[in-house]
Parts: structure tokens; sequence; C-alpha cells
């Protein structure tokens, strides 16, 4: 046992300390200024962490959690702290991020922060296993394949832990015994689409066999799941099993068929905070406009709205195939971390949204850099490489002009950045 004093909590939400001997210890669940007794475990990667044994002196920001499973549930990081404590320690978390790549002069007022509350998350991935003739479905506990049998989770639509009391005796005819599958739930227009990751049924292969395509029939008629796909590993492309009707996803002035396992914004709340805040910042009078990375048409959407002639760019041909049936021509398939637009095909635009993926847009943004693209709109759930390539954008020409965050991961380290940047100096 040692004891301790956090100095600080970094920027994965762990407390950090320092043993007498000098080495520095990551504690979970700890905040500033607080004394603690701790026991210590190396993780694979050597790092030095430590569990609270008891809090000696607690730090008057910490505060009682209001989940009964997050002592045992992975999911959420930072319930322990106050909620105006988290609040200011997220926006400071990352505009300590943005001035490592950003000088202070370039780095503008922040916008008001904007919050997405609990309980409106629309999507989830429960870990599923059956032990003694039982289903057990949650999160996997942090750093662990222990699974946590939750039957509340504050985060997500209300919506999706009802639907997951109602699949799990469905469930029970699916999952093998003893082997551990995921079930992504989403809620989209018309109803609840249902992706299996793992194997399943009677089958050795752990394909889908005639018990599991009849526990899905009823699974489709009996509860509010309208679309049931599997798949057998991750990354691998779901196979549609069965569906009682398309399922859609409106985006401003298109209504998007949604495939199977569909990468959406994870609330509705957050995806209009986000549109409302690109919209806000198209110029007036622009005519044409670039949506990279668009996914599934969010900001296409709301674009057309406003009249623009949108350019969809994105790699996922089920994504581009989606806006193409909803009607929008100009959806391009485009790997743009191979083949990052420039030169005379960033030419005539009159803005550009920029919605990357956590890895950002290093490339593209070097190409955009070099461009003379007046406006571009850049929405990112990564901080980090945001700044990193904000930093270019700045270097290039461009003016950082509005910054703001938006939380849509409440009570985790996660947050969205919205930057505007305006074309200060003309490239030669």
């Amino acid at each position: 046992m040692h004891r301790v004093k956090v100095s600080d909590v970094g920027q994965k939400g762990d407390g950090v300390a320092r043993l007498d001997d000098g080495r520095t210890v990551f504690i979970d669940r700890a905040l500033p200024g607080e004394l603690l007794d701790i026991k210590l475990f190396k993780t694979k990667d050597g790092a030095l962490r430590g569990t609270i044994a008891e809090v000696v002196a607690p730090s008057p920001q910490r505060a009682q959690a209001p989940c009964p499973h997050y002592d045992t549930c992975g999911g959420c990081q930072m319930q322990h702290m106050a909620q105006d404590a988290y609040r200011a320690w997220k926006h400071d978390k990352v505009e300590s991020i943005l001035s490592q790549h950003i000088d202070e002069f370039d780095l503008p007022d922040f916008s008001p922060d904007i919050s997405i509350p609990a309980g409106t998350r629309r999507r989830v991935t429960f870990a599923c296993v059956k032990t003694n003739n039982k289903i057990v479905m949650g999160y996997h506990k942090r750093r662990s394949k222990h699974i946590s049998d939750i039957h509340e989770c504050l985060i997500v639509d209300p919506v999706l832990m009802r639907v997951r009391e109602q699949i799990k005796p469905y469930l029970m005819e699916i999952v093998k015994d003893n082997r551990v599958i995921d079930v992504f739930l989403q809620v989209l227009d018309g109803g609840i689409d249902c992706v299996i990751t793992g194997p399943v049924g009677k089958d050795k292969k752990g394909v889908p066999d005639f018990s599991v395509q009849e526990a899905c029939g009823r699974m489709l008629h009996e509860t509010d799941i309208a679309r049931i796909s599997w798949r057998m590993r991750e990354r691998a492309e779901p196979e549609l099993l069965l569906e009682a009707h398309p399922l859609f996803k409106r985006a401003g002035a298109l209504q998007v068929p949604v495939p199977p396992l569909a990468f959406l914004q994870p609330s509705r709340e957050g995806e209009e905070a986000l549109a409302q805040a690109v919209m806000n910042a198209v110029p007036e009078g622009a005519k044409r406009a670039a949506d990279l990375f668009a996914g599934h048409g969010t900001f296409t959407g709301y674009m057309r709205d406003k009249k623009l002639q949108v350019d969809a760019f994105e790699n996922d041909k089920r994504a581009v195939a989606a806006l193409r049936r909803a009607g929008h021509a100009q959806a391009k398939e485009w790997d743009l971390f191979k083949y990052p637009l420039d030169g005379k095909e960033l030419s005539g635009y009159d803005v550009i949204v920029l919605d990357p993926p956590r890895a950002g847009a290093r490339d593209q943004a070097e190409c955009i850099a070099r461009s003379q693209v007046p406006c571009v709109i850049y929405v990112s759930c990564n901080p980090s490489t945001f700044a990193r390539d904000a930093g270019r954008l700045i270097e290039g020409g461009y003016d950082l002009k509005t910054i703001q965050i938006v939380d849509q991961f409440i009570w985790s380290t996660h947050a969205e950045v919205i930057g505007v940047f305006e074309r200060r100096v003309p490239v030669a």
C-alpha cells in the first residue's frame, strides 16, 4: 500500500501522483489535491498505475457518481467529478491541447461550450455472453474482459435500454454457450438497427443457421428491432439477415437510407448542434461547397437546404451509395487519405467542411493550406489532430476565427471541436 497526493488530472482522466522514489503513477478516478492510499500494478505497456484503496482526504470536486454501475462498468470515466468541475476540466484540457500547436496570438476566444445532456446517445454496443443458462449483457469493466451486467445506463437513449431487455430471450437462442458476442443497437428513423458480431447458433463454424434465422424472425416481429445483420468479426462488412423495412436518417433536405452499422453522430442533439454551428459559419453568398469525409451527408443535407451546390467526398462506398439513393448525385467515392484534394480539385469552392475521423486530415490540411479556398470549417472528434492540422492551416495563411467545444461524450475524456478558418494571405 502506498500513500500519495494527487497533483493533477491527465488528459485521459487519470489522477497523476508521484511516489516517494520519484516514479509517476496514474490513478483511476482520482482528483487533484486528494490524499489517497493506493495499490500499485503495472500495465502491459509498462506504465505504473494505481487503484484507490481509501480516499484519506477527498477533493471538494469529488461527487457521488449518479450511475449505480460506475464502480464496475468501463463505460464512463468522469462521474466522480462534480459537474461544474468536470466541464471546466474538459474545456481546459482542450485549450491546453490546442496551445501545443497554435500560438496564443492565433487562438481566438472560445465560443460558449455546448454540452449535450445524458440519455441522448442513439447508439450502443453491448458485450453479451450466455453462461449458466443466463444472458449477461453490458459493458466490459475497464482494462478487463469481465462483462458488467447493467440494468440501466444514464448516457444512452432509454429506448435502447428497453430494447436490450426485449431481445434477451431471443439472444438465448442465438448466442453460443460461453462465447462473447457484441450486439450493436442504433436508433434510426423508423426503428432500431441491430448488428450481431461473433459466432452464433449451433453450427460449428458459428455462422447463422436455421435456429438463428428463426429466432431473429421472431425478434423482428415481437420487439422494436426493425433490421438484423450479422458478421463474424469486427471490421467485417455486416450481412443482412432480416429487415422489416428500410431505415432512414434525416440530414437537412435529405432522407438517407442508412446501411447496417452506419457510423452517425452519437446523438441527434449533438448532430443538430454541430450542423447549426457549421451552417452559421458558411459565408454569406457562398455557392459551391465541398463536404470532405461526408459520411451519410449530415452537413451535405443542411448545405443543400441553403441552396449550395455540394460535392460530398467519402471513402465508405456504402455511405456514398446511400447518398446517391437519397438523390444527391454529387456524392463521390474518394479516399482522401490516399488522394487528398489538391490544386485544381480545390479551385472554385467557396467553403470546405472538413469532418475527418480521429486520425485527422494531415495531408488534406496541407493541400488546403496551399489553396485559395476562402473558408474552411473543421469539425473534429480529436482535439490533438485538430490542433496539428489547424497549425498547418494557420502557417499556410488562414486565420482561426472561431473555436467551440461540443461535449457529445458526457462523463468521458472525449470532446468535439469546431474551428472556422478564413484565408488571410493569398497563395502566390
